[in-house]
């Protein structure tokens, strides 16, 4: 997945943001899965307490061989391997990290080839079943539909936050803004994601340098290891370009109840509205905190 040039590191609201090229005096907002962390999603909180009681279920020994200690960092597992207690790499207090990274890396590597195969490019090798999966899902998807891409990660600006959609393109002739999803189930910050993403009113378009009207974009040296080592980039403003309906192409892996898919959800205007509303609402949090934090650290309170 093409990491988007204008993001950086820390927004000042408990993660990622973009710079704002475009303002007389560039500063950064926050972006939108930055904004929607505010909502709180039980499904991920289940679904970590679903893994811990598996864990226990499938490995009953380790819970009377060691101390309360140990058994307990055991729980929070890495949910596809299967924990070496005595390798001498095994550091418990850290192997809970692998849960949620193993479900980024294979969001991150479903991006990456759609983005590549959308635009002609060389496809990411996969590293295990679950990728071929997601893979042999979404090339029969796209071979049983016309799709046309016109654009992918495109980074978009609204009023005080910024972020950059999948793709844009059309799928048996309708014009759609796309967001590709790996997650079992779309969730409420997945329609307030796309809501925000089709509400924004400027596009960056990166351009050649001595572009007239170009602005200036250069990324301290350490932010550009990030970035494919790109230091300069120039870019100008665009509308968001016209779209009839927003989606969701959802890739899943086989599961212990449904086999490997992938499918277009078309998701409807009101609930794209209602999506709209749960982001501001977000967003008003995020600024809330923020202010908050502000006068903590200024010893207002």
């Amino acid at each position: 997945m093409t990491q988007p040039k204008l993001t950086v590191a820390a927004s000042g609201m408990g993660g990622r943001g973009y710079r704002t090229v475009f303002e007389p005096e560039p500063g950064v907002v926050p972006g939108v899965t930055t904004v929607l962390n505010a909502i709180s999603i039980p499904a991920i909180v289940q679904w970590a307490v679903d893994n811990t009681c598996a864990y226990y279920a499938a490995n009953p020994e380790a819970v009377y061989t060691r101390d309360e200690e140990a058994v307990y960092y055991m729980g929070r597992w890495h949910w596809n391997k299967t924990p070496d207690y005595d390798s001498p790499e095994y550091n418990p207090h850290n192997y809970h990290a692998g849960v949620l990274q193993d479900a980024a890396d294979q969001g991150d590597f479903i991006h990456q080839f759609i983005e590549a195969d959308l635009n002609g490019w060389f496809e990411p090798t996969p590293q295990n079943a679950q990728h071929e999966q997601m893979i042999g899902a979404y090339l029969d998807w796209r071979a049983n539909n016309d799709v046309e891409m016109l654009m992918t990660e495109r980074t978009v600006f609204g009023d005080g936050y910024a972020g950059s959609f999948d793709w844009m393109g059309y799928v048996n002739g309708a014009k759609l803004l796309i967001d590709n999803k790996s997650s079992r189930a779309i969730r409420e910050t997945h329609v307030g994601q796309l809501a925000a993403l089709g509400a924004a009113h400027t596009m960056a378009v990166e351009v050649k340098e001595g572009t007239e009207g170009a602005r200036h974009h250069k990324l301290h040296k350490a932010a550009s290891e990030g970035n494919g080592g790109q230091v300069d980039s120039w870019w100008v403003p665009e509308p968001l370009p016209p779209f009839q309906g927003y989606a969701v192409l959802q890739v899943r892996p086989d599961d212990v109840d449904e086999p490997a898919f992938c499918r277009l959800e078309i998701i409807p205007d009101n609930v794209i509205d209602s999506g709209w509303r749960l982001f501001l609402g977000a967003l008003t949090i995020k600024r809330a905190q923020r202010e908050l934090d502000l006068l903590k650290k200024g010893g207002e309170w």
